[in-house]
Protein backbone atom coordinates (compact mmCIF):
# COMPACT_ATOMS: atom_id res chain seq x y z
CA UNK A 1 0.00 0.00 0.00
CA UNK A 2 3.01 2.65 0.84
CA UNK A 3 4.58 1.41 -2.31
CA UNK A 4 1.02 2.39 -4.20
CA UNK A 5 0.85 6.00 -2.50
CA UNK A 6 4.34 6.77 -3.30
CA UNK A 7 4.04 5.79 -7.11
CA UNK A 8 0.57 8.08 -7.14
CA UNK A 9 2.60 11.04 -5.77
CA UNK A 10 5.35 10.41 -7.88
CA UNK A 11 2.67 10.38 -10.72
CA UNK A 12 1.24 13.62 -9.19
CA UNK A 13 4.93 15.42 -9.18
CA UNK A 14 5.66 14.37 -12.92
CA UNK A 15 2.42 15.78 -14.41
CA UNK A 16 2.88 18.48 -12.05
CA UNK A 17 6.07 19.50 -13.77
CA UNK A 18 4.79 18.48 -17.39
CA UNK A 19 2.59 21.26 -16.80
CA UNK A 20 4.87 23.55 -15.63
CA UNK A 21 6.86 22.87 -18.39
CA UNK A 22 3.85 23.08 -20.93
CA UNK A 23 2.98 26.74 -19.54
CA UNK A 24 6.59 27.82 -19.25
CA UNK A 25 6.65 26.79 -23.32
CA UNK A 26 3.22 28.81 -23.63
CA UNK A 27 4.97 31.72 -22.20
CA UNK A 28 8.21 31.47 -23.77
CA UNK A 29 6.03 31.55 -27.24
CA UNK A 30 3.83 35.05 -26.20
CA UNK A 31 7.10 36.56 -25.15
CA UNK A 32 8.75 36.45 -28.75
CA UNK A 33 5.20 37.09 -30.18
CA UNK A 34 5.44 40.09 -28.29
CA UNK A 35 9.02 41.11 -29.42
CA UNK A 36 7.46 40.98 -33.00
CA UNK A 37 4.17 42.92 -32.13
CA UNK A 38 7.07 45.69 -30.47
CA UNK A 39 8.55 45.95 -33.74
CA UNK A 40 5.15 46.03 -35.83
CA UNK A 41 4.47 48.94 -33.64
CA UNK A 42 7.75 50.92 -34.04
CA UNK A 43 6.99 50.45 -38.08
CA UNK A 44 3.16 51.58 -37.15
CA UNK A 45 4.61 54.82 -35.16
CA UNK A 46 6.31 55.76 -38.38
CA UNK A 47 3.73 54.68 -40.51
CA UNK A 48 1.63 57.84 -42.59
CA UNK A 49 -1.33 55.96 -42.38
CA UNK A 50 -1.57 55.60 -46.49
CA UNK A 51 -1.67 52.62 -47.73
CA UNK A 52 0.39 53.27 -51.15
CA UNK A 53 2.85 53.64 -48.46
CA UNK A 54 3.42 50.15 -46.77
CA UNK A 55 6.68 49.53 -48.99
CA UNK A 56 8.61 49.55 -45.85
CA UNK A 57 10.48 46.06 -44.45
CA UNK A 58 9.67 44.97 -40.35
CA UNK A 59 12.40 42.75 -38.84
CA UNK A 60 10.52 40.25 -36.60
CA UNK A 61 12.57 38.88 -34.23
CA UNK A 62 10.63 36.03 -33.41
CA UNK A 63 10.95 34.13 -36.69
CA UNK A 64 14.39 36.45 -37.52
CA UNK A 65 12.71 36.98 -40.95
CA UNK A 66 11.37 40.59 -42.69
CA UNK A 67 7.79 41.27 -43.65
CA UNK A 68 6.56 43.98 -45.90
CA UNK A 69 4.39 46.66 -43.17
CA UNK A 70 1.38 45.73 -45.47
CA UNK A 71 1.21 41.99 -44.42
CA UNK A 72 1.37 42.63 -40.99
CA UNK A 73 -1.60 44.85 -41.05
CA UNK A 74 -4.99 43.70 -39.42
CA UNK A 75 -8.17 43.05 -41.87
CA UNK A 76 -11.78 43.97 -40.60
CA UNK A 77 -15.34 42.77 -42.40
CA UNK A 78 -17.60 45.67 -43.57
CA UNK A 79 -21.31 45.72 -43.22
CA UNK A 80 -21.27 44.10 -46.54
CA UNK A 81 -18.94 41.34 -45.14
CA UNK A 82 -15.71 42.54 -47.52
CA UNK A 83 -12.80 42.86 -46.12
CA UNK A 84 -10.37 46.05 -45.67
CA UNK A 85 -7.67 46.79 -43.74
CA UNK A 86 -7.92 48.49 -40.59
CA UNK A 87 -7.12 52.32 -40.36
CA UNK A 88 -3.37 53.02 -38.50
CA UNK A 89 -5.00 54.11 -35.70
CA UNK A 90 -7.05 50.67 -35.18
CA UNK A 91 -3.78 48.92 -36.19
CA UNK A 92 -1.68 50.88 -33.02
CA UNK A 93 -4.57 50.38 -30.77
CA UNK A 94 -4.88 47.03 -31.13
CA UNK A 95 -1.25 45.82 -31.22
CA UNK A 96 -0.78 47.76 -28.46
CA UNK A 97 -3.29 45.97 -26.39
CA UNK A 98 -1.50 42.67 -27.40
CA UNK A 99 1.71 43.95 -26.26
CA UNK A 100 0.20 44.79 -22.95
CA UNK A 101 -1.65 41.67 -22.82
CA UNK A 102 1.41 39.52 -24.08
CA UNK A 103 3.28 40.67 -21.03
CA UNK A 104 0.60 39.98 -18.23
CA UNK A 105 -0.04 36.75 -19.42
CA UNK A 106 1.43 33.36 -17.63
CA UNK A 107 0.24 31.22 -20.78
CA UNK A 108 -1.93 30.85 -23.58
CA UNK A 109 -4.80 29.93 -22.17
CA UNK A 110 -4.33 33.49 -20.11
CA UNK A 111 -3.54 35.34 -23.19
CA UNK A 112 -7.37 34.06 -24.12
CA UNK A 113 -9.01 35.40 -21.43
CA UNK A 114 -7.19 38.51 -21.38
CA UNK A 115 -8.40 39.07 -24.64
CA UNK A 116 -11.78 38.60 -23.71
CA UNK A 117 -12.08 39.75 -21.10
CA UNK A 118 -10.64 43.10 -23.04
CA UNK A 119 -12.83 43.04 -25.80
CA UNK A 120 -9.74 42.85 -28.21
CA UNK A 121 -9.96 40.45 -30.89
CA UNK A 122 -7.46 37.48 -30.83
CA UNK A 123 -4.56 37.40 -32.98
CA UNK A 124 -4.09 34.09 -35.22
CA UNK A 125 -0.35 33.72 -34.55
CA UNK A 126 -1.11 33.07 -31.04
CA UNK A 127 -2.29 29.19 -31.80
CA UNK A 128 0.80 28.47 -33.57
CA UNK A 129 2.19 28.38 -30.12
CA UNK A 130 2.68 24.69 -28.53
CA UNK A 131 -0.25 23.65 -26.23
CA UNK A 132 -3.77 23.42 -25.61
Amino acid sequence: MAKRVENLLDRKAYLNAKEGERRSKQREGIVRLVMDWEAILEALERWDGDLEHTGERIYLPRTRNYRWLKYVLRLKRTQRGKSIYMTREENLSLYQKWVELGKKAQDKADFKRLCHDEGVGFPSEVADIIGA
